[in-house]
């Protein structure tokens, strides 16, 4: 039976084998904690895919706060709303090696036949995270439509991060040699997280805001 991941499987694997055990072989899981930036993010993220799908958000709209109505006039003036709307939270689960990557894109967008992969940001980006974002994003959606047979080579595809904060946003593109590098990435993941039998932690020093760090066995 084929497996399947998420980003944050990965990514919690990569991070810390040990904290991926907790979370997803024990399955010890603790109640998140909601902050006003988590809170911003889910806000602003719903407005933007009720006013994509044609959804009239003028109310929600003008009980914004100050600040939140800074990210929704950025987002209305991104470049990205020129070209041609697809999809708004595309879910996808695609077949990846011997196994399966799932997930949830904020938006699809195209423009003369390039597939514009969207992700809004409300808040700070980190590069470790942009970068493990990048990989998942790019070779999951490039491997959906290939799968489907539709004509497509690897420039076909471009991850936009939108930064509603600053009004700015970052392309990157995408080409075999990415796809490449990307795709033995996450079959290496996989294959330690499906093989190894020591779920080892690396001792660093995020360790000590780690939320399992009372029970972690290696310190």
């Amino acid at each position: 039976m084929e497996k399947t991941y998420t980003i944050n499987m990965l990514k919690t694997f990569e991070d810390c084998p040990q904290r991926y055990k907790f979370m997803y072989v024990d399955n010890l899981r603790f109640p998140e904690q909601k902050s006003s930036k988590t809170d911003t993010g889910v806000k602003i993220h719903s407005l933007i895919n009720y006013y994509l799908n044609g959804k009239d958000v003028s109310k929600m709209v003008v009980q914004l706060d100050k600040s939140d109505k800074l990210l929704w006039h950025n987002f209305l003036n991104s470049p990205v709303l020129k070209y041609h709307f697809l999809e708004s939270e595309y879910a996808f689960d695609v077949k990846f090696g011997a196994s399966r990557l799932t997930g949830r894109i904020d938006a699809l967008f195209e423009s003369e036949g390039e597939y514009i992969i969207v992700d809004w940001k409300t808040g700070e980006i980190s590069d470790e995270n942009e970068r493990f974002q990048t990989m998942f994003y790019l070779c999951s959606l490039y491997e959906v439509y290939k799968q489907k047979h539709v004509p497509v080579t690897y420039d076909s595809f471009s991850l936009r991060y939108v930064l509603l904060n600053t009004g700015t946003n970052i392309r990157i593109a995408f080409s075999e040699e990415l796809f490449m590098q990307y795709r033995n990435k996450i079959l290496g993941l996989i294959d330690k997280i499906e093989n190894g039998e020591n779920y080892f932690c690396y001792k660093s020093a995020k360790c000590k805001n780690c939320k399992y760090l009372k029970l972690c066995p290696y310190l």
